[in-house]
């Protein structure tokens, strides 16, 4: 849907400046916050202003062996294996919303 409506650049935008990650999400959330009140549920990993209902956070190894599969057979673009340290960042940034009371999943 972000890609869709152009919120994501069709270029590496996950690789740009934090300033410049942090525009391109911000108009992200604008996009999921329309599709939510339309009734839409989401699931996706966009977020830098609206506090998610709930996260999926499979343990560590399993989401970098989802990351490898997706590298392997379907990329679309993100995170890649290789960068361990980016990949336990973005996993501490949504984790931080669990103080915030939302509930945090290891699955669907």
């Amino acid at each position: 849907m972000w890609a869709a409506t152009k919120a994501f650049p069709s270029n590496d935008w996950w690789n740009l400046s934090g300033e410049e990650i942090d525009a391109i999400e911000r108009r992200a959330d604008v996009i999921t916050e329309q599709v939510q009140k339309l009734g839409f549920w989401i699931i996706g990993a966009s977020s830098v202003n609206m506090v998610p209902n709930a996260i999926v956070m499979p343990d560590f190894y399993t989401h970098l062996k989802y990351i490898q599969y997706r590298e392997n057979h379907n990329y679309d673009g993100g995170m890649k294996s290789d960068d361990l340290e980016k990949i336990k960042r973005n996993r501490e940034y949504f984790v931080r919303f669990q103080s915030s009371g939302v509930p945090i999943f290891k699955s669907v």
